[in-house]
């Protein structure tokens, strides 16, 4: 499974048009074994909306755009290098974001934040 967290000050304290980015981490469960991945996002309260990168232990770079929902719930697409992508979804816990996803069709957990 694979973990990320996104964390972008708190969202009630945002009032530029984005914060520095921050770490992305977390795996992604396959047929031969749990590949790992960091990378950094960035999100802005003002357009409802960010972005992640992160890059897998075997050298796959995937990007994702995403939208708030609420102030604590987002959604977004996953698109990778290697063809493969889909959705993936974040919680907001504190001061940071967790969420699953899909990619092709092996399960993601992500964790976004300070990490």
């Amino acid at each position: 499974m694979v973990k990320a967290v996104l964390w972008c000050c708190s969202v009630a304290v945002l009032t530029t048009a984005a914060c520095a980015p921050d770490q992305v981490r977390g795996s992604i469960d396959g047929p031969t074994g749990t590949e790992t991945f960091v990378g950094s996002a960035r999100g802005s309260v003002v357009d409802k909306s960010g972005n992640l990168t992160f890059t897998t232990n075997s050298g796959v770079t995937c990007s994702g755009r995403f939208v708030y929902l609420t102030t604590e719930n987002a959604r977004g697409t996953f698109d990778c290098g290697n063809g493969q992508g889909g959705p993936f979804d974040l919680t907001r816990t504190g001061d940071r974001w967790v969420g699953t996803g899909i990619v092709g069709n092996r399960r993601v957990a992500i964790e976004l934040g300070h990490l």
